[in-house]
């Protein structure tokens, strides 16, 4: 599970740094880089989710599928006891609502392990 973690951690930080790249590269050649702008919010935010199972594996020295479970109750709590956000600043509104949008890819990207947990719970029931 560590290494799928890792891998899916690694990928999107990858795609993070692509979109960040092209973004550059954008303001260089003096083009409109509004989708830019949002791909970076949305790579950076989806990055971000993929931070805290790391972080709970690294430095709270959590299990992998114990790190994965705290991150997916983190991003079911987010998309469930918050509300929509609302911000007269574009870019913050944008940020926000990127953030939401990997919340709930992160969470349904790890639905696998709501059956590794139930298969865990049956056996030791």
């Amino acid at each position: 599970m560590e290494s799928y973690i890792r891998d899916r951690h690694d990928d999107a930080h990858q795609r993070r740094c692509e979109a960040e790249a092209k973004m550059l590269a954008g303001l260089d050649e003096g083009e409109d880089i509004a989708a830019a702008v949002a791909a970076v919010a949305a790579a950076r935010a989806t990055a971000s989710w993929w931070d805290e199972p790391v972080t709970g594996i690294d430095h709270e020295g959590l299990d992998p599928v114990e790190a994965l479970w705290r991150a997916r109750d983190t991003a079911r709590r987010t998309l469930t006891d918050h509300t929509i956000p609302r911000h007269a600043d574009p870019f913050a509104q944008g940020f926000a609502v990127a953030f939401l949008e990997a919340a709930r890819t992160f969470y349904r990207d790890t639905a696998h392990l709501d059956a590794l947990t139930t298969r865990t719970e049956r056996t030791h029931a």
